[in-house]
């Protein structure tokens, strides 16, 4: 069980040397002091105060053998403090039975302190004696010591009357507790604003037609890159990265066929058709009529409306394509048809000829781009005795009336309207062209 947990050792191993260094032998004292802690008591923190007990010291050489072993009977103060005078105390064992009878000159000597507290021992580790202790062999040689020089690297040089000298090892203390870390110092001052670094190279793109070959079957664009290094603004042959060129190649192209598309599919006539998207096809471009109106009584039928846009579509996927009736003729005509692809794009059919007070309204579409049918005339044109119906947006042209009346023109042309006597004539079916 053990009594002490830290030692503040001094081992002031200060000989008593009087007043004075004129004595030429010290006595042959050395003081100890330590402080003892009671770690089994309610605080382990707390020194073991004012207690009395059997201290004993012990002089090893650099084996650890016993030289020299005495017995004090000392107590700590209120601070836990003990203090002995080694060479004091009663001899006990060891080959050396006089402590005046070491020989500080020769060999190297450890100090242990043995503490029997309530019959149990307590032991600090061994301490080298290593400076202090040698004025006992400077006080033998019978000259005395003189001075004392710190030489400022952690050793003393000690003078003795007769001119000798004794350099001693350096002397370090017991590593302090690290301290608390300061406070994070104030920002420092803004450094200054380094060199600009140089321009870096521009990078340049040279875009020239690639003909039809083993990079594009059908020709197109060939796309370079690369670094402007010699500055002058143009991207050189040795300038080209390779490893970035790119070709954008076009597609197949015939008469009649819109850019970029290489088949056509049309629907001409009313009703209702199934169209399968081929495999490998994605993108199609759809162009829509609608149908026009019939003729009525108060006016010709309105033109069928047009539409074109670019949509998105999926291979082996079948789509409903519908395509619009022309409307009646008849006191009031009927409205022409609307025609579909699915639900992605439509063009409405004009309105029936049945509208009083004015010509009948063209059809209109849903596409991006879009055009809305011609409306039917209410009144004939000047030097005729005919009416005509509405034309279809970029389509048909409208029918007219009359004892030899015509239809709208296909595709969305409106019927003609009723004359005072014979016929009105009917609107013209829708259309539906898909490129792809």
């Amino acid at each position: 069980m053990s009594y002490f947990k830290r030692f503040l050792i001094s081992l002031f191993l200060l000989f008593v040397l009087g007043n004075s260094f004129s004595q030429t032998i010290p006595p042959p004292y050395i003081n100890y002091q330590a402080v003892l802690y009671d770690v089994n008591g309610a605080n382990p923190n707390s020194p073991l105060t004012n207690q009395s007990f059997s201290t004993f010291v012990n002089i090893n050489d650099e084996l650890g053998n016993l030289l020299y072993r005495e017995e004090h009977y000392a107590s700590t103060d209120a601070n836990g403090l003990i203090t002995v005078k080694m060479g004091d105390g009663l001899y006990t064992s060891g080959p050396i039975t006089n402590f005046n009878q070491i020989n500080w000159g020769v060999g190297k000597y450890y100090l242990v302190v043995d503490f029997d507290i309530n019959g149990t021992i307590s032991s600090t580790a061994p301490e080298q004696l290593v400076t202090v202790p040698y004025s006992f062999y400077a006080g033998k040689a019978g000259n005395g010591m003189t001075s004392v020089l710190d030489n400022g690297d952690g050793t003393l040089t000690f003078t003795y009357a007769n001119g000798a000298t004794y350099t001693t090892p350096t002397l370090a203390g017991i590593q302090g507790p690290s301290g608390i870390v300061g406070p994070v110092g104030a920002t420092g001052a803004q450094g200054l604003t380094g060199p600009a670094g140089t321009n870096g190279l521009n990078a340049l793109i040279k875009t020239t037609t690639e003909p039809s070959g083993a990079n594009c079957a059908n020709g197109g664009t060939k796309i370079e890159t690369g670094l402007d290094i010699n500055g002058n603004g143009i991207l050189d042959v040795g300038e080209v990265n390779a490893g970035q060129t790119t070709f954008v190649c076009g597609s197949q192209t015939s008469s009649g066929i819109g850019l970029g598309f290489s088949n056509m599919q049309v629907f001409s006539s009313s009703g209702t058709f199934s169209w399968t998207c081929p495999v490998g096809v994605t993108k199609i471009m759809v162009e829509v009529w609608g149908a026009g109106g019939g003729g009525g009584n108060n006016a010709g039928g309105g033109g069928g409306g047009y539409g074109k846009e670019t949509v998105s579509v999926i291979p082996n996927t079948t789509y409903t394509i519908i395509v619009g009736a022309g409307g009646s003729v008849g006191s009031a005509g009927t409205t022409g048809g609307t025609t579909s692809f699915g639900s992605l794009i439509l063009a409405s059919g004009g309105a029936g000829g049945n509208q009083a007070g004015g010509g009948a309204l063209g059809g209109t579409s849903s596409a991006v781009f879009n055009i809305n049918g011609g409306f039917g005339l209410s009144t004939s044109s000047a030097g005729t005795d005919f009416i005509s119906g509405g034309s279809g947006a970029n389509g048909g042209a409208g029918g007219y009336g009359g004892c030899s009346p015509k239809a709208g023109t296909a595709p969305g042309g409106g019927g003609g309207k009723f004359p005072g006597s014979c016929w009105g004539s009917a609107g013209a079916q829708g259309r539906l062209v898909i490129w792809y």
